[in-house]
Order: C-alpha cells, then structure tokens, then sequence
C-alpha cells in the first residue's frame, strides 16, 4: 500500500497518475465529500469486486457508482423527465439517487436492474472523473464499522489491502442521501428527517418519537430528529406529550428542546412543518429549504387537556401515514448504508 497526500497546485498530474492506476485494475482508497470511500474501474469486474473482498461486504449488495456529471449518468441511469429538476439541483453534491438502469453493469446493477449514482462535490474527483468516466465506490471501512472521516480512521488492515491511500484531510463525515427515483415519487432511502414546530415541547417531538417507533420496525437507514422555531431557554418535551407517548407504548427520554438552525435545515432531507406559517418563518432561516418541506396542518395542543394531546397524537399518527411514509422507501431493507 503506498500513501500520497494530496497537495494543493499537484491535483492536475496526480489525477492523471491516479487514473492510470485505476485503467490498470487497481483499488484506491480516496477522500470525498462525505466519507473516505475505495473506488475503482466502474467498468473492471474484477477489479470491482475486490471492493467486496477488502471491506468483507455481502455481493448481493451493490456498489455505488462515481460518474463526472449529469450527462454521464444519463448513458447508464433511465432519468425520468420529472426527476431532472431534483438531480441537477442536487448534483454535485452528497446526494446518491437510484435509478432504473440502461444496461447491467455488475456489482453496480441490482438485481431489480436498478443503478446507484453520485456525482461528488470535491474537488479531486472533479479532477479525476473525467479522466476515468464511471467508478464503482463503497466505503473505506469493514461492513458493520463507521465509516472514516480522515486517514487516521482508516483500519490500517483495511488499507493495507488497497493499493493507494490518497490522504485529503478530515472530510465532512456524513453518508450521502439516498432517494430512489423508481417512480414518479422520489422516496427517501437514507437521510434525515425533520419535523419542525412552535417550541419544540409538543408536536414536533411527538411527530419525531412517533416516526421513530415506525421506522425501527422495517430498518429503513432514516434518522428522525425535530426542533422548534422559538425554543424557550432550557425547554424540554411537554409532560403531556410524553404521557399521550407512553400510552401507545413509546418511551421519551428526557430531551431538552432545540432550535432550528441553517445547519440542521441543510442537513435534512424532509422537512414537516406543522403550518403554513411554520413554512414562510424556516424559509427566512435558509431559503433553499422551501423544496423539501411538507405542511402536515396540525393544531397546537398547548394548554389544552390530555384529551387534546391524545388528539394531536392521533391526528399525527395520520399524517405519517398519509403524508411521510409515501415519501420514504421501504423495500430497502436490505440494503447496507452507502457513502
């Protein structure tokens, strides 16, 4: 294994070393804009299932696929008309969509005939894909382990099996998004979840802890979180909301309320506001937001009763089944979280 750090002013010839050696069948281990990953040959079979055999990973799972740009994607993934506003807006970026594929191109092809694409924003692979056209990637660590966000993290097992390490620093260190495009509806395959209210003490929590209990019921790779647009110092979950919880069987812990942030906006796949109002007020938080929130129109039960709270609990349970799980992909199970 031979370890190169990549140096700022030699990205030009070292992309070009770089792609010489993955033409030639060989296993890199580079960084990305969301983890440290092991890419290779897209198109060497051999190649890319020596992925498969570094990380321990099942080969029923398929390998991501790395391509340069929206056009180089369109000659491997079927992208339906209605999609394309989303992938453009989305590409470059940590973000990975599943299409239907054009043709089988193993281990990146499904066995529904399906493809995994990313176009990643950083900026060596910007240099590199053109160079070498489509990878095949997965993460840079042993199936079941965290993934590296830096060198360091790396099992020096693992990267003794590679034969090029690329050191580029501490990376961002969140997976990719995942949605799969299947369909006319894009449905979230991985990613986080946000549900947003007032305080942050009743419905937004009650929505979180509710979506929580389904997701872990089909192992779908969706983390659930929620905050509030005017937190109070020191606030914490309605004690009502957490009995109207409990009463389904749904444990809250003590959880102190939190503010909605342009970061955790940013982070989030979905955003479900609880009004109309709620959507205009994040919108001047981060405006980009707009495209991925949902109104679920549900009444503040503050001050009320708990037969009020048992209301909006089942006023929620409705709004996940009618207006979340459309959106979330759950024929998923078996699919190993991907960067």
């Amino acid at each position: 294994m031979e370890l190169v750090r990549l140096e700022e002013g030699k990205e030009e010839s070292l992309a070009e070393a770089v792609a010489a050696r993955i033409k030639a069948g060989q296993v890199v281990i580079t960084p990305t804009d969301t983890v440290y990953g092991l890419i290779a040959d897209g198109f060497n079979r051999k190649a890319s299932e020596r992925l498969y055999t570094i990380k321990s990973r099942e080969k029923d799972k398929p390998l991501i696929g790395f391509v340069p740009d929206l056009q180089a994607a369109a000659k491997y993934a079927s992208i339906a008309p209605e999609h394309w506003p989303l992938v453009r807006k989305s590409w470059p970026g940590p973000v990975t969509f599943i299409f239907p594929g054009r043709q089988k191109i193993p281990p990146l092809t499904s066995p529904r005939q399906e493809i995994g694409l990313r176009v990643p924003d950083h900026p060596f692979l910007k240099r590199l894909l053109p160079l070498t056209g489509l990878l095949s990637s997965t993460s840079a660590n042993f199936s079941g382990q965290p993934a590296a966000c830096c060198v360091e993290e790396i099992s020096p097992r693992l990267a003794g099996l590679v034969d090029l390490v690329l050191d580029g620093g501490r990376v961002a260190g969140t997976a990719s998004t995942i949605w799969h495009l299947g369909s006319r509806q894009p449905r979230l395959v991985r990613g986080l979840v946000l549900f947003i209210c007032e305080g942050n003490s009743c419905r937004s929590p009650m929505a979180e802890y509710l979506l929580r209990e389904e997701v872990g019921k089909v192992r779908v790779a969706i983390q659930v979180l929620s905050a509030g647009l005017n937190v109070a110092p020191a606030a914490a979950v309605s004690e009502k909301a957490v009995q109207a919880l409990a009463e389904k069987g749904i444990k809250v812990a003590a959880v102190t309320s939190q503010p909605v942030t342009p970061e955790l906006l940013r982070k989030a796949a979905l955003i479900f506001v609880m009004e109309e109002e709620q959507k205009n007020r994040v919108e001047q938080v981060l405006p980009e937001a707009a495209g991925k929130m949902r109104i679920l129109n549900v009444p503040d039960p503050a001050g009320g009763d708990m037969e009020r709270y048992r209301w909006t609990r089942e006023r929620l349970s409705q709004a996940l089944k009618e207006s979340v799980w459309p959106e979330i992909w759950t024929e998923v199970v078996t699919r190993e979280p991907r960067g």
